[in-house]
């Protein structure tokens, strides 16, 4: 597992002061696009710690705003009636629990976070995600692993080039595959997956700087680390992962009313991913093999991915379709779910999007006094649910009081599957 915070969380900063080669890219936004301009030379030098220019904005809570419900029952009226706009958003941003009305009804409520700039959630992600627990008989997600171009007759170089070296044609291919599972090819949510995923690793090579104080990418902190690291001693691929957190749940009395506690999403290296279904076997874990400083920088981007979906809105959508599924989840596993879902399951077309099934490898060369290596990038997207074993009920009232608040709101949305209470 990563390293306590008082092992590693100092030593980015007083190690990550190295030089590091950023690429020259052509690059709008944040991105992964591809163009056939982007070659990766050298540039200016730039410091893990950036200068004034960074968006310090580690705030201790996201701002919140009016509190929103939104009624699946309604939804999936106005969607029949052709009277919604599946990809219109809601005002809301962030995910707080679900309320099962008594008329089998389920109500999504959360807030829309003031200022924070993330995206809000649309009736087409509330859906997929709906089916990816009712329909899908597999966990969503998506992976990057690599692939001998020549062999799929697939030129990788058409649009995009690289520097090459004399590593790199004994270690992969310039191209790699993108697989997606779970339902979510040619969708919303598996364009987000594809994005998120391929600029975590750019910035993990390097090649897509973090405009925030300290942050360091993974290519630095191997710079850094003098002593060696077990991926410097390896030419090959490292794979890193978003991985759901561990949803906590709390329950009214009368289990009407759920609300997410805890949760969120984490990055792992495949070690760490690893550990959890062999801790879960009952398998012991070797330590050999394991990067200290993949774990920093997978930890980095935990700690502060609230922060980073200031500057990567899609970060936000991910962790909104994964609090979705928990929700969705939890209430399948109690048998819930009662109400005729028929349109959202089966009529229903989601939105299409275009989920790309090859991209440019990311990769970075690495040297210092350990030695040199060559960085491929690899990795995903879990999407799997991992629920506390039991949830906590609350005993105050609380929860019973904010389901009848939600009932009794008065429906003030033109489109009236979503209100303010």
């Amino acid at each position: 597992m990563a390293a306590s915070p008082s092992d590693n969380e100092k030593t980015p900063q007083r190690t990550c002061a190295r030089v590091m080669r950023l690429a020259l890219l052509a690059i709008s936004g944040i991105l992964p696009t591809v163009s056939s301009n982007d070659t990766f030379s050298a540039a200016p030098e730039l410091q893990c710690r950036v200068g004034s220019d960074a968006r310090n904005v580690r705030p201790a809570k996201p701002l919140t705003g009016k509190r929103i419900a939104i009624s699946l029952a309604r939804l999936q009226a106005g969607l029949k009636g052709q009277r919604i706009r599946a990809e219109r958003p809601t005002p809301m941003t962030r995910i707080s629990g679900v309320s099962r009305a008594a008329n089998g009804d389920l109500i999504i409520f959360g807030v829309e976070e003031r200022g924070s700039g993330v995206s809000a959630i649309t009736p087409d992600d509330i859906i997929v995600a709906l089916r990816t627990v009712l329909v899908s008989y597999q966990s969503p997600g998506m992976s990057i692993d690599p692939v001998k171009a020549e062999n799929e007759g697939v030129d990788c170089h058409a649009k995009y080039r690289e520097v090459s070296t004399r590593q790199w044609d004994s270690i992969m291919a310039a191209c790699q595959k993108v697989d997606y599972f779970g339902g979510i090819e040619n969708t919303r949510i598996g364009q987000v997956a594809f994005d998120v995923d391929y600029w975590m690793k750019r910035v993990a090579a390097g090649r897509q700087r973090v405009p925030l104080d300290g942050f360091c990418s993974y290519a630095d902190l191997l710079r850094a680390n003098d002593r060696g690291d077990a991926d410097r001693r390896t030419q090959g691929g490292t794979r890193f992962w978003f991985y759901p957190k561990q949803v906590k749940f709390a329950i009214s009395r009368d289990q009407k009313v759920m609300e997410l506690q805890g949760g969120g999403v984490e990055v792992l290296t495949a070690e760490e991913r690893n550990l959890f279904s062999k801790t879960a076997q009952g398998a012991s874990v070797p330590q050999q093999g394991r990067s200290r400083s993949g774990e920093i920088f997978a930890k980095e981007l935990t700690d502060r991915y609230d922060e980073l979906t200031t500057i990567n809105p899609q970060l936000a959508a991910l962790r909104n379709f994964l609090a979705l599924r928990a929700i969705f989840g939890w209430m399948e596993s109690k048998n819930t779910i009662r109400s005729d879902w028929t349109y959202l399951l089966n009529e229903y077309r989601p939105i299409a999007a275009y989920t790309t099934p090859r991209i440019p490898t990311v990769r970075q060369e690495v040297a210092n006094v350990g030695g040199n290596a060559v960085l491929v990038l690899e990795g995903g997207v879990s999407m799997e649910l991992r629920f506390a074993a039991v949830p906590v009920m609350a005993r105050d009232g609380r929860l019973e009081s904010l389901g009848r608040e939600i009932a009794t709101a008065e429906v003030k949305s033109d489109e009236g599957y979503y209100w303010t209470f």
